[in-house]
């Protein structure tokens, strides 16, 4: 939960259609029950939607500050046709909410229903032709607010929203999911803090996420076309809201 004591609200610039917003234009009737749910399915493909991720953080802890230390947020990874690499610097966690399904649309869709995700984001793509089970998509619709469309690269076309980082807090999360050796000092230094502001019984708050996944030189590789698409200095990244029927044909990969 560092992020609880690394990021906020003024981190962050939010353009929604045709001028700027905050937070809660993007998600509109944020409650204590909202669950963010994150499609990734490309080596730590979640990077290209690591602004609006990070400001649902903060929505989660603005909305009721009580969590503050007390609990993580309600954001759940859901890696498709393989485990793409750990996103616990997002504070996804415990390991449980980062969850590898098969390519099969069917199956992820029940496992978002089974989470009771409110916000969902979807790899962007065109959306396909698929067959879900029987109910599961009204599940969604009784649950799911709105969904984003993202890209891995941070672009999207025809995007009608965006997010800029303005603090070097917003670029610490991805750096350590695209360079997890090269950064740990800064995740020392954020844990530490973590530490120093939050106390348990046990004296445990902080267990290292999985090792596997991609290899060093692909998530460099990775990193890289993110950064030279949305900039390094005050990153940006774009997204596309779309409507639930499109999404229900994007959350598989598209071989």
């Amino acid at each position: 939960m560092h992020t609880a004591f690394q990021l906020r609200e003024s981190h962050f610039r939010v353009d929604v259609g045709d001028g700027p917003g905050t937070y809660r234009d993007l998600f509109p009737g944020w409650n204590s029950r909202d669950r963010v749910g994150l499609i990734v399915d490309s080596p730590i493909g979640g990077i290209g939607a690591s602004l609006i991720v990070q400001l649902s953080v903060v929505a989660h802890f603005a909305h009721d500050p009580a969590r503050i230390g007390r609990n993580y947020p309600d954001l759940f990874v859901f890696h498709i046709g393989d485990f793409h690499g750990s996103h616990s610097p997002f504070d996804a966690f415990p390991p449980r909410k980062e969850v590898v399904l098969p390519n099969d649309p069917a199956l992820i869709l029940e496992a978002i229903n089974d989470r009771g995700i409110s916000r969902l984001l979807v790899v962007d793509g065109p959306a396909e032709p698929v067959r879900h089970h029987l109910r599961e998509p009204e599940a969604a619709q009784e649950s799911i607010k709105n969904v984003f469309a993202y890209s891995p690269r941070g672009q999207v076309a025809e995007a009608d929203v965006s997010v800029t980082g303005l603090a070097d807090s917003v670029k610490e999360n991805p750096a350590i999911i695209v360079d997890p050796d090269g950064t740990a000092d800064l995740l020392r230094r954020l844990v530490a803090r973590l530490h120093a502001n939050t106390t348990r019984p046990d004296g445990q708050l902080y267990v290292a996420p999985r090792a596997d996944g991609p290899s060093s030189d692909v998530r460099a590789a990775v990193g890289a076309r993110r950064i030279a698409t949305v900039g390094s200095d005050s990153p940006r990244e774009t997204y596309r809201r779309v409507p639930l029927a499109d999404a229900l044909g994007m959350l598989h990969c598209r071989l």
